[in-house]
């Protein structure tokens, strides 16, 4: 049967539907050819039923309207291809495709027809995950973007072979034969009966183990994992609801809160709370019922405000927030449960439960972990989820290595032996070649960063501006770095950066220092932006993240590029990295970003002379505003920043002390004079002793400090003060200033002098 037929294009579908139904799967059709033959089969789709197979998804018959989900750069025109009659038709784009990832559909219609470099690899991973069992998702590959290996873009070229390979999807080409229905003797099993309207037995086993957590032993959190689709939002809101329709008569009403990095993370938690509590009433973010209530509380009210009186902390998505962050949570909440998705779009992966799971063993010991495997909206070993893990590296696993066998810090520059520690630069045509290879990359890469996307292996492979590298040892990859290479852009361009009429792709550093910084002429030098640097999960702490900067450093200089330097959310141990390299702050970002909570620093690195003049003009332009916008812009930084930034301060920022200030410092360390009359002079004495604290390498001794910080440097309130540091009141409050004056005053080298 040729495929340029609707009626045999019709006769082919029904039989590869219901047999995808019966299994429980969804599968994926590709329309190769002219826009014009792959619209006519699809509008030839009669909305027809499926004859109900004998062990049915829930004793439900596939719909006989069928729901549509159509994503193109012109969605609208693209919904008249459908048939008519269809039951809904939800139309999206590239801005906000993402808000209907909680939408159930039969149909998933992608377009395809975007240029190699606007392919969104993002979108397609995400929606398909919104496809039911027995659904078919449509992409559609236009016949001149050629449907073979010769396509320029890396990234489709491996996303295609892994297609052709994919023995349960089906490829339609233009003028060729309809493939064969690929035989399949699968059923899926009938769903049992469950408690609480859970969806699959490991599901209830996730409900009883939040619920544990209220009934047990406190500072036992809970850890839950799980692939995407496998109800585990739906689990936290199940537990919360049987905790509160439980809760004993006359007993004190349970609170429960939720966070997440934002409240639209937790869409589907309160869409099952509705179901599981329908007799409670919902607002935006809250549910109150006779009980107690359910709340969403950002991480920043949970912090800044603790302890909120809470029965029970939910988070939702936690590998998308720091780690400091869950850190103090851990700290500040004793019955906790966190959530998070370990592959794909949503979370960082193996790397959160690695680098999380060491502080709870470190700070609750007892902690519990369960990881949920079934799907609940489609079958196990579903054909459509695994092309897409494979072809967007969302499985990506990190090899385990035994560090033992790694070079100490000291030798790692030495190249000898079977434990030689290798730099090696990556390009794209090497990660194609060895697929091993670039898993390991990849799986790298995920661990560092909490946002990885599909679109991030797209831009590793098929960005001309990208430099890859990594480390090596024993045939393993240790750590890896991606960099950017930006500036000399073209005067028009730089025009229209200058009067905010454009945003330039691959140019942050530069376009960060003309907009923010003023530096009219920083599109005149090249950079090397530091996008990602990762090590190894079991490797690091042995000083593979300083080596590898000194080999990206040494890489830029023999490409004479003029700087290097790096972006991030920062906290006072990432800085400290960047800044103990050489690194000198340039800007930090006036706003927390919405989704780790920290201001960005931007730190650059000259790599040779021309350049050193500029790195310095920026450096003491930066500290000759930050500590007046300490009391503006900056005074949410915490204070452990502040003091990291203020101990590297630029020599001539630095306040001369008279003999009136240090005799003035003397006395309030006697008691002989109150806080107010010496404060200035307590002022310009702190900002040196945490400069000769740096200059020392005594920044410990800055810890005891920041009550200092906290109420000399950044004004804060008496009240503030002591909430944050735990002082009964301002009486205690002083009495810490003066002896923490009297301690630094008698340390040699460090009293300011």
């Amino acid at each position: 049967m040729q495929s340029n037929n609707p009626e045999a294009f019709i006769s082919w579908l029904k039989p590869y539907m219901q047999q995808a139904f019966r299994a429980g799967q969804r599968r994926l059709v590709v329309l190769a050819g002219e826009s014009d033959w792959a619209f006519s089969l699809l509008k030839s789709l009669p909305i027809f039923p499926v004859k109900k197979p004998e062990k049915a998804l829930e004793e439900k018959q596939l719909p006989a309207k069928a729901d549509w989900l159509i994503y193109s750069d012109n969605p609208g025109g693209m919904s008249s291809l459908v048939p008519q009659g269809a039951a809904s038709i939800i139309s999206v784009d590239r801005k906000n495709y993402r808000h209907h990832l909680g939408t159930e559909n039969t149909y998933l219609l992608f377009d395809g027809s975007e240029s190699d470099d606007d392919f969104n690899i993002d979108a397609l991973a995400a929606l398909s995950g919104t496809l039911v069992a027995g659904g078919l998702l449509f992409l559609l590959w236009p016949q001149d973007k050629e449907f073979s290996s010769v396509t320029k873009s890396v990234f489709l070229q491996r996303f295609f072979r892994e297609l052709l390979a994919d023995e349960l999807a089906c490829i339609l080409e233009q003028g060729k034969a309809l493939p064969p229905v690929p035989e399949l003797d699968f059923e899926r099993p009938v769903l049992e009966n469950l408690p609480l309207g859970c969806k699959t037995s490991e599901q209830v086993t996730a409900v009883q183990k939040i619920i544990k957590v209220v009934k047990g032993h406190r500072n036992r959190p809970l850890v839950l994992t799980a692939d995407r689709g496998r109800g585990k939002s739906s689990a936290l809101a199940i537990a919360a609801a049987e905790l509160l329709t439980n809760a004993a008569n006359g007993a004190e009403k349970i609170r429960i809160g939720i966070t997440a990095p934002h409240l639209q993370a937790c869409e589907i938690f309160f869409q099952q709370l509705k179901a599981s509590l329908p007799g409670a009433e919902f607002s935006r973010g809250r549910c109150v019922h006779p009980h107690g209530e359910i709340e969403f509380l950002p991480v920043d009210v949970l912090l800044h405000h603790h302890p909120v009186k809470l029965g029970l902390l939910l988070v939702d998505e936690a590998a998308a927030i720091p780690v400091y962050l869950l850190q103090k949570l851990l700290a500040s909440y004793h019955r906790m449960v966190f959530s998070t998705t370990v592959h794909g779009y949503e979370g960082a992966g193996r790397g959160f439960t690695l680098k999380f799971r060491k502080t709870l063993k470190q700070h609750t010991p007892q902690y519990q972990a369960f990881h949920i495997h079934q799907p609940i909206r489609w079958a196990e070993d579903d054909p459509l989820e695994a092309f897409i893990f494979k072809g967007c590296l969302l499985k990506a696993a990190l090899a385990d290595i035994d560090n033992s066998a790694l070079p100490s810090p000291e030798n790692l520059l030495i190249q000898q032996g079977e434990n030689k520690t290798e730099f090696l630069q990556l390009k794209p045509e090497d990660l194609l070649a060895d697929e091993a290879l670039l898993e390991q990359v990849f799986a790298v890469l995920v661990t560092a960063h909490y946002q990885t996307k599909p679109g991030d292996l797209k831009m590793l492979l098929d960005n001309a501006r990208l430099r890859m590298f990594c480390l090596k040892c024993r045939g393993q990859v240790i750590a890896v770095s991606l960099l950017m290479l930006e500036g000399k852009a073209g005067q028009e361009d730089i025009e229209a950066v200058k009067n905010s009429q454009r945003r330039l792709r691959d140019q942050f550093i530069p376009q960060s220092l003309l907009s923010h910084n003023g530096v009219d002429n920083a599109f005149d030098y090249s950079y090397l932006r530091i996008m990602r640097i990762a090590v190894h999960p079991m490797c690091q702490q042995q000083g593979l993240g300083s080596h590898l900067l000194s080999c990206l450093e040494q890489y830029g200089q023999s490409q004479q590029i003029d700087f290097i330097g790096s972006s991030f959310g920062a906290n006072s141990r990432l800085l400290s990295f960047w800044l103990e390299g050489g690194y000198q702050l340039a800007r930090m970002g006036f706003t927390p970003d919405a989704a780790s909570g920290e201001h960005s620093a931007l730190v650059l690195k000259a790599l040779n002379r021309d350049s050193r003049a500029l790195q310095q003009e920026i450096h003491q332009q930066f500290y000759r505003s930050f500590e007046h916008l300490l009391l503006d812009e900056y005074q949410h930084l915490p204070v452990s920043l502040i003091s990291l930034i203020l101990q590297h301060c630029p020599q001539s920022f630095l306040p001369e002390l008279s003999d009136f200030d240090r005799r003035t410092v003397a006395a309030f360390a006697a008691k002989q004079r109150l806080y107010s009359s010496c404060v200035y002079s307590l002022h310009l004495w702190l900002r040196a002793v945490l400069a000769k604290a740096a200059a020392k390498k005594a920044a410990n001794t800055d810890l005891d400090l920041y009550p200092l910080i906290s109420r000399i440097l950044c004004k804060h309130s008496i009240s503030q003060v002591c909430r944050q540091y735990g002082f009964t009141g301002k009486k205690a409050l002083n009495q810490h200033l003066v002896s923490q004056v009297q301690q630094v005053l008698s340390q040699k080298g460090l009293s300011g002098d």
